[in-house]
């Protein structure tokens, strides 16, 4: 276990903005280097390992990289939640170009997904370049859709943000919304400096029209993948192809130069008041690694407090959707609790095992990450250790505390997976999780629905299909039963050792038909044990995408630690 990334790969900040430098190994490399602009919400969600591999590819070409995360997101530092965003994400692309000059790159290109693409357009200055893959063409548009999705849900509790944005892990004040929606790739005036667009459907076309007369040199790709591309995080494929040809545009615009060897830049750490972050490298088995981030507080209390590891949340980054985990390790860190936010091989920065194309949710063992997360803690001193997991992540945090009595105690959101056989299918929607069996029910009985019906804005084939799902799980077959009985005899022996397990469920949630299928009605058999014990909450999302889930499943923490 080190702190430092791997050969070709290192963490650093820029400004406390947290990013990664890739780098080629060879003492020759280009004299054309990469900065990589992160997308917002579901979509930075869907492209985050799309763009490490693509980083990863490029450095492999011979490409010095640098992708980021946004000022106020993912691992970087907090920001004035109230202000103006925007400069600030332009300063901090600008900020990564400039870094990547410092290291000798003669030209720079910056690009990315989606949003990122279209902060690429605004952040670009005289000589660079851009390769903007599908980017949002408008930030009105955008900002409307994103609140469509949301139904507006986190601003009816919440008339601090009414004119802001609580959507989908995306929390942006009122000053930031109207900054956006002045952004228009398609009307803006401002000429553009050469660029390659990669997009897809008519609406694309329409906006090369509008990018062609603006650019310098203008030259656009198709996006082959798409779909793909934007799965749910835990499913979706990056578009290789794509890539290759972004690869072989790039190399024909450069020049190989002998410049020698990337010097590692030093190991970041994040201060704060009250808090350290520490990036680490935890090193498995084989030649596999895995990369996390060790909170710990300024001061430790003369009484120790438990340590908590947070596992990833479905196939999203360490740092949670919403950055949920980020902000509950740093919080926690100040109350003296050491915290670490771990990366799966395969997921968020960490890269895939040797010979594995896509790590599976739960198919792909997890013990070795897990494993050397306790270890590291165990060598600076802590014995209580606990571990977090969200949907798939409670899965995984469960097992832990089922197989290894090390952990003493494991925290279980809304974990739609209680038992796992090879070859089941993943309870996955191309944007969110099936409702629970008690939701559809209260839903049946309101004029308010069956008035939406008529009017055609309920999908009633993705309803039948999630009760159908719902409904399988409370008939079940003999050997499904078996292993139910054998997970009750798991969680039974846990509990006599004195192990703890606390369920936070949304009643909305399918997660919960889960649970009573293995427990019965209520999970009455799982929190009459001992240590066990079981929340339900009528305002809980699944991922925790809306600030209020995020507050809700801190506090129901917070208690149970204490």
């Amino acid at each position: 276990m080190t702190e430092a990334g791997p050969p070709g790969a290192y963490p650093l900040l820029m400004n406390g903005c947290a990013a990664w430098l890739h780098a080629p190994t060879g003492a020759r490399r280009s004299d054309l280097g990469v900065v990589l602009c992160p997308a917002l919400g579901r979509d930075e969600r869907c492209t985050h390992r799309p763009l490490r591999i693509l980083a990863e590819r490029l450095a492999r070409a011979g490409h010095l990289v640098i992708r980021f995360d946004l000022p106020g997101f993912g691992d970087s530092a907090d920001t004035d939640t109230a202000a103006d965003a925007l400069p600030s994400w332009i300063a901090a692309a600008q900020a990564a170009s400039d870094l990547l000059r410092r290291h000798g790159v003669k030209h720079v290109t910056l690009g990315g997904f989606r949003f990122g693409a279209t902060l690429a357009a605004l952040s670009a200055r005289e000589g660079e370049r851009l390769l903007l893959i599908a980017p949002v063409a408008s930030g009105r548009s955008w900002i409307t859709r994103q609140r469509f999705a949301a139904g507006q849900r986190a601003q009816a509790r919440d008339e601090a943000c009414q004119a802001g944005l609580d959507a989908d892990g995306v929390l942006l004040s009122k000053a930031t919304c109207d900054s956006l929606s002045m952004v228009d790739l398609q009307t803006g005036a401002a000429r553009l400096p050469p660029t390659i667009l990669s997009v897809s459907g008519r609406g694309g076309d329409k906006l090369a029209e509008a990018l062609a007369v603006r650019c310098e040199t203008f030259q656009q790709i198709d996006f082959p993948g798409y779909a793909e591309t934007f799965l749910d995080s835990a499913e979706n494929v990056a578009p290789l192809a794509l890539f290759d040809e972004v690869s072989a545009l790039l190399a024909a615009q450069s020049t190989l130069v002998d410049a020698g060897p990337v010097q590692a830049p030093p190991t970041p750490v994040l201060d704060s008041e009250g808090w350290s972050d520490h990036w680490i490298r935890l090193d498995l088995r084989g030649e596999s690694v895995a990369f996390a981030n060790l909170t710990v507080p300024t001061v430790f209390p003369a009484a120790p407090k438990p340590a908590v590891i947070f596992l990833n949340t479905g196939g999203d980054s360490r740092a949670g959707i919403g950055r949920f985990a980020a902000r509950a390790c740093r919080d926690l860190a100040q109350a003296g609790h050491a915290c670490l936010r771990l990366d799966f091989a395969g997921i968020g920065d960490s890269p895939e095992p040797p010979g594995v194309e896509r790590a599976h949710l739960y198919e792909t063992p997890r013990k070795s990450e897990i494993d050397a997360a306790i270890r590291l803690l165990q060598a600076r001193g802590h014995e209580d250790i606990r571990i977090l997991g969200v949907s798939a992540g409670g899965y995984h945090a469960l097992q832990a505390v089922l197989d290894d009595p090390r952990v003493r105690g494991a925290f279980c959101v809304n974990t739609v997976e209680f038992v796992w056989r090879v070859g089941d299918k993943m309870r996955i929607g191309s944007n969110r999780w099936g409702r629970s069996t008690r939701f559809y029910a209260k839903e049946a009985v309101r004029a308010s629905s069956w008035g939406r019906l008529l009017r055609g804005e309920i999908q009633v084939g993705a309803v039948i299909k999630a009760l159908a799902t719902n409904l399988s799980a409370l008939r079940l077959p003999e050997s499904f039963s078996r292993e139910s009985r054998d997970l009750s005899r798991r969680v039974a022996a846990a509990s006599a050792r004195g192990a703890r397990v606390h369920v936070l469920l949304g009643v909305e949630d399918g997660a919960m038909d889960e649970l009573f299928s293995h427990f019965g009605s209520g999970g009455r058999r799982f929190a009459r044990l001992p240590g066990m014990t079981l929340t339900m909450n009528d305002e809980l999302d699944h991922g925790l995408v809306y600030r209020r889930s995020r507050d809700i499943a801190f506090s129901d923490l917070k208690r149970w630690l204490a």
